[in-house]
């Protein structure tokens, strides 16, 4: 490194990069000077912006089904409708070891149809030219010629070098591409415009057998659904029925029990009826004694009254012969003495 990149390098960066940082238009010019992020030979100044650098569409492209390299300072390159291409960028980056960079890729592919087939972004210590593929999703031929930019590059500080740094491939370095991209790229299935729209037409069929479908679908959901609120309600009736079968066996339960000490009542009540009659045979049978023994004791008072009238005469008679003997006794006794 000479001494003026030096003293470049230490005025924009007296201190390390914070994590996160983005490079601007003059610290990324500087770097180029100091021989780090692009080569100088590949770099050109047109290509810097405020915050970013575009890179170009470099020497080298192939047309995917093919497998031949075509050589783009001598012809542009056609892709068709449907097909793929590739090419390497005329840039050769140098990517330090605390650096990342972000891809972003060009609208206007986009407005023509091309899809951009590349990665996000760039691995710190990367060195090598860049490989982007292209795919045309248009009804018509897409001419790619050299120089025209693909992407964009935002370089942005990672805070500290990582430890295991991105190897170069061996082939980019040089600017060519890979023996194994170039075998898959010449056997890449290439659709034709009319293969490609009759798989869009029947895309469109499909999609209207879909919403064919879905509107189908919607005519039957309408019913399940209803349905379903009716399952719904009678399952919530069902589950009040459940509640008051419950109540209802808790009270038959109650009732059964109820039941079983009437049951056990009425027993006791019977066995105490079976005694009681017992008792009032064995009464009836004891008054049935008694109305005898009442009968002969009726016999014998009468009995005894007629020997009481029989002695009550006798009684009399014997009073009443009292009385005659003592009167008589008076009479001849006593009262003739008073006298005398």
């Amino acid at each position: 490194m000479s001494k003026n990149a030096k003293k470049s390098e230490e005025r924009l960066f007296p201190e390390p990069l914070q994590p996160g940082v983005v490079l601007t238009d003059a610290q990324i010019r500087e770097l180029v000077r100091a021989n780090q992020l692009f080569d100088p030979r590949t770099w050109d100044e047109r290509g810097l912006d405020c915050c970013s650098y575009d890179v170009r569409i470099g020497r080298k492209g192939i047309v995917g089904g093919r497998g031949v390299e075509s050589d783009l300072t001598a012809e542009a390159l056609e892709i068709s409708p449907g097909g793929y291409a590739a090419v390497i960028s005329e840039e050769c980056v140098k990517i330090p070891a605390d650096l990342l960079v972000r891809i972003n890729s060009k609208r206007s592919f986009s407005y023509e149809g091309i899809a951009l087939l590349t990665g996000t972004q760039i691995d710190p210590g990367y060195t090598g030219h860049l490989l982007f593929g292209f795919y045309n999703a248009s009804a018509r031929k897409v001419i790619l010629r050299r120089g025209r930019p693909i992407c964009s590059l935002v370089f942005e500080s990672l805070g500290g070098q990582v430890s295991r740094p991105k190897s170069p491939d061996p082939d980019l370095l040089r600017g060519n591409f890979p023996d194994r991209f170039v075998n898959e790229m010449a056997n890449k299935e290439v659709l034709s415009w009319a293969a490609l729209s009759e798989h869009v037409k029947e895309i469109d069929r499909i999609t209207k057998d879909i919403l064919d479908l879905r509107t189908k679908y919607e005519d039957v959901v309408e019913p399940i659904k209803q349905l379903t609120g009716n399952v719904e309600k009678l399952s919530q009736d069902v589950d009040k029925l459940s509640i008051s079968i419950g109540v209802v066996s808790d009270q038959v339960s109650k009732l059964e029990i109820a039941t079983s000490s009437n049951a056990q009542h009425v027993n006791e009540i019977s066995a105490s009826v079976k005694v009681l009659v017992g008792e009032i045979s064995h009464v009836k049978e004891e008054t049935g004694r008694l109305g005898d023994v009442d009968r002969d004791q009726q016999d014998k008072i009468g009995k005894l009254s007629s020997k009481f009238s029989v002695f009550s005469i006798l009684v009399y008679v014997f009073w009443a012969v009292l009385l005659v003997v003592a009167g008589g006794l008076l009479t001849t006794y006593v009262l003739p003495r008073l006298l005398s």
